[in-house]
């Protein structure tokens, strides 16, 4: 049980603040010195002393204070760590590398706005199906580099289940000689690219490259 006790001052930090004192049987309720209390503590040491000056019980044990943020702070974000993988299907395409947008009329009549002529691009079979490309580093060499768009390809790629996209894995060239493999290579450094550019070395140009791989 409390019983009300003599007018007495509270002071933080030199601030003064006149309000009613509550005891128990255990001891005073509210305690504080110069630096002794928190701004958020010292806020609901307040607001409780303004509650009990008015004859209106306190919502909260001002003890308690800030442990609900505090709490919050220190939970860490679980990360789910059974996801399923997607499941993938590695499959070999020969075709042409065409803009979508211009197949698609080609083929069905089918027109779409001017902004997107050059927004998606497709592999193209013999028999008129349209696989489009994911742009990665792998699949924007044949936006970097037109010569692609010229040559019979094949391309190794990889469908992911519920998606129509092929990510391109590997490149080929069918010519007559045979089939190449296609990538870019810096001769300062010896190393291999995706796409044309500078080398991520030197920064000089590289060059693509056509190694055989199988004769006709």
């Amino acid at each position: 049980m409390l019983e009300k006790e003599s007018h007495v001052l509270l002071t933080v930090n030199h601030w003064t603040v006149n309000h009613s004192n509550w005891r128990s049987h255990s001891g005073t309720c509210f305690v504080a010195g110069p630096g002794q209390l928190s701004f958020k503590r010292f806020t609901a040491v307040f607001a409780v002393a303004l509650l009990v000056s008015v004859g209106l019980p306190p919502l909260c044990d001002c003890s308690r204070a800030g442990e609900v943020g505090n709490k919050s702070t220190r939970e860490k974000v679980q990360t789910p760590t059974n996801v399923e993988k997607p499941k993938t299907t590695t499959l070999s395409l020969r075709g042409r590398v065409v803009w979508m947008a211009e197949a698609l009329e080609r083929r069905f009549g089918i027109q779409t706005v001017p902004e997107v002529a050059e927004q998606m691009l497709a592999l193209e079979t013999p028999g008129g199906e349209l696989h489009p490309i994911v742009e990665d580093v792998r699949g924007r060499s044949f936006r970097k580099d037109q010569r692609l768009r010229k040559l019979d390809v094949e391309l190794l790629a990889r469908r992911y289940e519920g998606s129509p996209m092929i990510r391109v894995i590997r490149i080929y060239a069918w010519k007559e000689e045979g089939k190449f493999e296609l990538d870019y290579w810096c001769d300062i450094c010896a190393i291999s690219m995706y796409e044309t550019g500078p080398c991520d070395c030197c920064q000089e140009p590289n060059r693509l490259r056509q190694r055989q791989v199988e004769s006709p």
